[in-house]
């Protein structure tokens, strides 16, 4: 066998290889998109006919109009809104506290040297590999010491958490674009350190602060194993009053609202995309 026939066996291997790896990644969403289709009343996979109705109900769910009888048995259309409009809630305010946090320590690890910086930045990572139902326990555990029974807050703590080490790794990278010596020269032109941080470093940095942030936020909207532990009757992210209803009754307008949200994470990720490839200013 020739070298070059070795490489064409080889190519074509790994392609199958991923190929086979695609269709099994994709098979459960392509079988739920299919689904989200059905003329009939229950889930069934082939759909014995196709139909926008449960498209047409999930559009009413949006417009506040109550289900409750016409669907089946479904009947948590009641609760729709208010748990969407709980997860955005926590998803901006985790967004906004994430990236407060996250700008100054990634400035000081990006700007300073200083004993246990490389300890600092692998805890900093440590959530990425920490299970989230043990963080979701700890979390539920130490919010009943101290008697921090409010499930909006606990929730936030615990998705600021999650979100920190990626948005952070964002910052750094964006940080490490900007030289140091242009602060410098502002500092002697009698810029304090936060002017010379507004005017000089931040503008060249906004693109990875504001893919940082989207991040954060649809990080924070999908997350669902800690929030299990943490949200309470007065406080049901999304996340968590779609499982209730999938538990209940797997209803295919259960599957029409997920494939209107993974378009929309699909969207919201090709934006984060979009904005962290921008180039900006040459500094």
């Amino acid at each position: 066998m020739t070298v070059r026939a070795r490489k064409r066996r080889e190519i074509a291997i790994l392609a199958t290889l991923s190929s086979l790896i695609f269709i099994f990644i994709l098979m459960p969403i392509a079988i739920l998109f299919v689904i989200s289709f059905t003329s009939g009343d229950t889930m069934a996979f082939p759909p014995p006919g196709w139909s926008l109705r449960w498209y047409h109900m999930t559009f009413d769910m949006f417009m506040g109009r109550q289900q409750t009888g016409m669907v089946g048995n479904f009947s948590g259309s009641d609760r729709f809104l208010e748990s969407l409009t709980t997860s955005i809630r926590i998803a901006f305010t985790t967004m906004v506290l994430t990236i407060l946090i996250a700008i100054p320590a990634a400035y000081a690890l990006v700007r300073y040297e200083f004993r246990g910086k490389g300890v600092v930045e692998q805890v900093i990572s440590f959530p990425t590999v920490y299970p989230l139902v043990v963080l979701g326990i700890s979390f539920l555990i130490l919010s009943s010491l101290a008697g921090f029974t409010g499930g909006f807050w606990r929730i936030v703590f615990a998705h600021i958490v999650i979100t920190f080490p990626f948005v952070v790794r964002n910052c750094v990278a964006s940080l490490r674009g900007v030289s140091r010596s242009f602060e410098e020269v502002a500092a002697t032109l009698g810029a304090g350190p936060v002017r010379a941080f507004v005017e000089i470093v931040l503008p060249p940095i906004r693109s990875g602060l504001a893919a940082g942030m989207l991040l954060a936020f649809i990080l924070s909207f999908n997350e669902f194993t800690a929030s299990f532990f943490l949200y309470s009757s007065s406080t049901l992210p999304f996340s968590m009053w779609m499982y209730t209803q999938a538990s209940n009754d797997l209803n295919p307008v259960i599957f029409a609202l997920s494939t209107v949200f993974i378009v929309l994470n699909i969207l919201l990720i090709l934006l984060v995309e979009r904005i962290s490839g921008r180039d900006g200013p040459s500094v």
